[in-house]
């Protein structure tokens, strides 16, 4: 189980980093179910994303320093608005479980 002040650090380092639409935190820690060795799913929402592996890659690097076990995700706002509706897959999951921790204004 992560603590909530190292969850807000990593909120706050992605705010700085992605400038994401949205961050939804998904997963055991959202639905407080967390144990010890879970690690924390993160979905990142951006207006847009070039190469998705890419930014995933850059985000995954700036929760580094945190040494916590971090499932991150990113997606492009229209994809996740398309596939948040069906039932199956983690945007659906995300959307209907998740809580969102950031969302921009």
């Amino acid at each position: 189980m992560i603590d909530q002040a190292l969850l807000d650090r990593a909120t706050e380092l992605l705010k700085e980093t992605a400038h994401p639409q949205k961050i939804i935190l998904f997963g055991s820690h959202a639905r407080k179910e967390a144990r010890e060795d879970s690690d924390v799913d993160i979905l990142v929402i951006e207006n847009e994303v070039k190469v998705r592996i890419a930014e995933m890659v850059r985000l995954n690097r700036t929760l580094s320093p945190l040494r916590i076990p971090v499932d991150l995700l990113v997606v492009s706002r229209e994809t996740f608005e398309y596939w948040a509706e069906t039932p199956g897959n983690v945007y659906y999951q995300a959307k209907t479980e998740g809580k969102v921790v950031y969302e921009a204004a």
